[in-house]
């Protein structure tokens, strides 16, 4: 299995742990078991195995954690890399056209930044000239994640994968990044 597919397999490992996800990890495992790449095959079969000890239930809660309630290790790439800037809206157009480019067909309502989506780009198109600028963002988008992910976690080793199929990332800042103003409010907010 090329690198190309082991990226298409990790951003199924990363999506949201339905229930067709979940019965399908027999064959994720046989997949990842295929990969030429030892250590990415290595680090997907352990996520595998670490995802199956934690059972459904567990793992969809651990996700929802992880993912849903940390801004360091959301799934978006704008994110990362703007934070609260308004430039993020122009990120997204600019994605989505990308995609659209390529004749990459955008299934569901996911963002065009939901980085299994932009993985999955990534394991289809061959247009390298559109593909490395986009591995280079989620090279440091990953690095950023893999920062703020627990040891302990199965997607830590899905990530560490992944970052194994993308250039090293280089200078990790996002400069045009802006965090959210989270202060007090200058009045008091009368509820009730």
């Amino acid at each position: 299995m090329s690198d190309q597919e082991a990226l298409k397999l990790a951003s199924v490992l990363i999506g949201y742990p339905e229930n067709d996800v979940w019965h399908a990890l027999d064959e994720a495992l046989d997949a990842a078991r295929h990969i030429e790449n030892e250590s990415v095959s290595e680090h997907l079969i352990q996520a595998i195995a670490g995802m199956r000890e934690m059972g459904y239930e567990a793992l969809k809660h651990h996700y929802v954690n992880v993912f849903d309630f940390s801004e360091s290790t959301c799934l978006y790439l704008t994110a990362h890399e703007y934070g609260d800037n308004r430039a993020r809206g122009n990120a997204f157009i600019n994605l989505r056209i990308l995609l659209a480019s390529e004749g990459f067909e955008q299934l569901g309502e996911e963002l065009p930044d939901y980085l299994p989506l932009l993985f999955e780009f990534l394991a289809v198109c061959d247009n390298e000239e559109k593909t490395n600028p986009v591995k280079e963002r989620l090279a440091k988008c990953v690095a950023r994640i893999l920062d703020h992910l627990d040891v302990d976690s199965p997607y830590q080793l899905v990530f560490t994968a992944i970052a194994e199929l993308l250039p090293a990332p280089g200078d990790q800042q996002f400069p045009d990044r802006e965090e959210a103003d989270q202060g007090e409010m200058p009045y008091p907010l009368p509820f009730g």
